[in-house]
């Protein structure tokens, strides 16, 4: 008779395969980051690029040209009939909006106002050069026409590398046209 002994020795056993582990919800999140990355490099990129005709402004809304404002100028000196130059121009900056993107900077939408020193000649029409300043990657140069006392200046937007930077506009040349 045959009498089965307990084994005494080391037990060994199979070892499972160890668990693979999953990958794809860490694939799926680094494409949703490249994504994202990607859309926000082409806005920027997109945003420094110049538009037909103009030096580095991009309109709102971007898919097509706003419309212009028209407005009277109000002029504040004595002076009427003299010639304009850039010294009898003054601009200022109101902001209409503006989104910020952490380190990318913000997107600051503006509308040019105009203050003349004293009112133009009559009938005559000028070009106003202008630059926009406060800009994240320089200067925005930019021209408007100055009807007799109205003007036609589109609204505009510029970068900036935080919301605190204040934008100027300063007229650099009046020519008439």
């Amino acid at each position: 008779m045959s009498h089965h002994q307990p084994h005494t020795g080391p037990t060994y056993w199979q070892v499972p395969p160890p668990q693979r582990r999953r990958r794809w919800p860490w694939v799926v999140l680094a494409l949703v980051l490249i994504a994202v990355m990607g859309v926000c490099i082409a806005g920027a990129v997109a945003s420094d690029e110049p538009s037909a005709g103009r030096t580095a402004v991009q309109q709102q809304p971007r898919a097509s040209r706003p419309v212009p404002t028209t407005e009277p100028v109000r002029p504040v000196g004595d002076q009427p009939g003299a010639a304009l130059d850039a010294d009898d121009i003054k601009l200022k900056i109101r902001k209409t909006g503006n989104q910020c993107f952490g380190a990318a900077g913000c997107l600051v939408d503006y509308r040019i106002t105009v203050t003349l020193n004293h009112e133009p000649p009559a009938g005559r029409t000028y070009l106003v050069t202008y630059e926009v300043r406060g800009v994240r990657d320089g200067p925005i140069v930019d021209t408007f026409t100055l009807y007799g006392t109205t003007y036609d200046v589109p609204d505009g937007n510029a970068q900036t590398r935080r919301q605190s930077t204040k934008l100027t506009a300063v007229v650099t040349t009046v020519e008439e046209a």
